[in-house]
């Protein structure tokens, strides 16, 4: 028990929004998944790269390698955008040919809303990568004299 009290202690504000970019992240593949499982250019790849970059962040979080962790979920979370580009174009570029107008394409506005969460996610996740997420021990904690 004293194990995760002094884990959780030594953690700053930055580790707990890293958990919210990992949970976030594991939400856009649900989201992802769900929302345009009709259309046929759908890849379950951006969704094993974004639950894969969650429990890459949290794992690597456990064993005290929490900016590894934030890297790897940031470049994951970066790939799985980058697939999901290229693989879901060619369904508004093919219905744009039928379509009187941009939005009257099906599932438009899904295809815009996922894009967007992929893009908070790997935006969230590089930044942590840069930031410390563990406190600064003070002279008091280190057994020091001040």
């Amino acid at each position: 028990m004293d194990f995760i009290k002094n884990y959780f202690k030594s953690k700053n504000a930055a580790f707990y929004i890293g958990l919210f970019f990992a949970l976030f992240s594991i939400v856009t593949a649900i989201v992802y998944g769900v929302s345009l499982s009709a259309i046929e250019e759908q890849s379950a790849v951006p969704t094993v790269l974004l639950v894969l970059a969650g429990v890459a962040f949290v794992g690597l979080s456990l064993i005290g390698q929490d900016k590894y962790g934030a890297a790897l979920m940031g470049i994951l979370d970066f790939i799985a955008l980058i697939v999901y580009i290229a693989t879901i174009y060619p369904y508004p570029l093919s219905q744009t040919m039928t379509s009187s107008s941009f939005g009257d394409i099906p599932y438009i506005g899904s295809i815009i809303a996922c894009a967007v969460l992929m893009v908070i996610c790997a935006i969230g996740a590089n930044v942590l990568a840069w930031i410390r997420m563990t406190r600064k021990k003070l002279p008091e904690e280190q057994g020091g004299n001040a």
